[in-house]
């Protein structure tokens, strides 16, 4: 129809040279006609369209195993077009955000991106800085961020919050320039990274104690006691007594110090087992203040128990009598000579509340923005000069979370301090 019509026609033929040899032909048709529109001849115009059928098989091979690659990567990929809109992504890519391929495609980059943006990312400025920032970068048909790593956290499909480590790229098609993106989960990276920073926080404390907070009171035993091995018949007994206190408050610190570290180094093993069971807290006081009440003594501090008698709490004995004697010891440690400390109680629907409440130093935001983490904030001596760790602090919250429980506190410089204990009140 096109030759009688006088319109050339371009096809593709294979021919066999006379060798056997198939060559694939680009042929070109152009009809002349005479003045009555009758065909008198054909021009025709062959090409040799080897190489460039053997580039094209080439190519197709190429996107085939790349696709294959493509989608068997463990990694999420996204390809997209010179318009900035997804024309592909692979499974991992799914499985990392929630959108499936048909979810995606033919949708722009900045819209898909701002999808996964985070919550409080999720503004028309932030969507219309994405546009405009991606749509500079293709019409360079160079981005700026190709084969940058960058790492940023992402909202899933289903609300999970994830960080994301991404490199983009740009390759060449068969169909033109793709701009690509390759994405990896690293959240699990992230919170491993997190522990091992705890960790060596953790280990830092740890040899800080060691090599201060147990040697003084431990140096303290050696000198005082060698004096009063020298000395012992010279000093009058009023001064060989006060010896033997100050070296008896020196041994009860470093044993206290040393069970702390023992029980601080076993909730970081993960040994230590709970054993909850239905517990008067009233009479776990008392055994408690009992305890302590050598340390308020000397500073003729007062211990008041108001917890109700009949209040109880399913939790392990053992672990709130810890948890209690720590911050009994600490409120007494910050606490003037003469002050109160009142233990009370207070039920709610599903849990017991315990109260630890001092009138001493109290804390300013910046303690108590890490008081229960090692190494979280830098001790402070007592009212009396007493040295601190912090590790008290640190089992208190450990054990009380084990208990399925929560440890709180309010305070403010000068004001005193209340410390929180939550705990369930029966078994869930």
């Amino acid at each position: 129809e096109k030759r009688k019509r006088g319109i050339a026609s371009t096809y593709e033929i294979t021919i066999v040279q006379p060798n056997g040899k198939r060559v694939p032909i680009l042929a070109t048709v152009t009809p002349h006609l005479d003045e009555h529109g009758n065909m008198k001849e054909s021009l025709g115009v062959f090409r040799d369209i080897s190489e460039q059928k053997k580039a094209e098989k080439e190519l197709k091979l190429n996107e085939e195993k790349y696709r294959t690659i493509i989608y068997n990567a463990s990694d999420g990929i996204s390809l997209a077009n010179e318009d900035a809109r997804i024309m592909l992504v692979n499974p991992a890519f799914e499985k990392i955000t929630g959108y499936a391929l048909k979810e995606v495609q033919n949708r722009y980059i900045w819209d898909i991106n701002f999808a996964l943006a985070v919550p409080e990312m999720q503004t028309p400025k932030v969507y219309n800085a994405l546009k405009a920032q991606t749509k500079a970068l293709y019409k360079s048909n160079n981005p700026k961020f190709a084969n940058k790593i960058i790492q940023f956290d992402i909202c899933t499909k289903a609300g999970e919050f994830k960080t994301i480590e991404a490199r983009h790229f740009m390759i060449e098609t068969s169909s033109g320039t793709r701009f690509g993106a390759i994405f990896r989960d690293i959240t699990t990276q992230k919170k491993a990274e997190l522990q091992l920073k705890e960790i060596d926080a953790a280990k830092n404390k740890l040899f800080s104690i060691m090599g201060h907070d147990l040697r003084n009171p431990m140096g303290n035993i050696s000198n005082l006691s060698q004096l009063l091995i020298q000395n012992f018949h010279k000093y009058p007994q009023e001064k060989a007594i006060r010896y033997l206190e100050l070296i008896h408050q020196a041994g009860e610190s470093s044993l206290q110090l040393l069970e702390n570290l023992l029980l601080w180094s076993r909730t970081q093993q993960g040994s230590i087992s709970v054993h909850p069971t239905m517990e008067n807290l009233y009479s776990i006081a008392e055994e408690t203040v009992a305890i302590v009440s050598s340390e308020a003594n000397s500073k003729r501090i007062n211990i008041k128990n108001e917890i109700n008698k009949e209040s109880t709490a399913y939790a392990d004995k053992n672990m709130i009598f810890t948890v209690l004697r720590n911050l009994l010891s600490n409120a007494i440690k910050y606490t003037e000579k003469g002050g109160k400390i009142k233990l009370r109680s207070k039920n709610s629907k599903a849990s017991v509340k315990l109260y630890v409440i001092d009138d001493g130093l109290g804390m300013d935001p910046e303690i108590l923005s890490g008081l229960f983490q090692p190494g979280g904030t830098k001790s402070i001596e007592g009212t009396a000069n007493e040295k601190g760790t912090g590790l008290g602090l640190t089992i208190c919250h450990e054990f009380v979370k084990a208990n399925k429980g929560k440890l709180e506190v309010k305070s403010s410089p000068n004001e005193g301090s209340t410390f929180i204990i939550h705990l369930p009140l029966d078994k869930e």
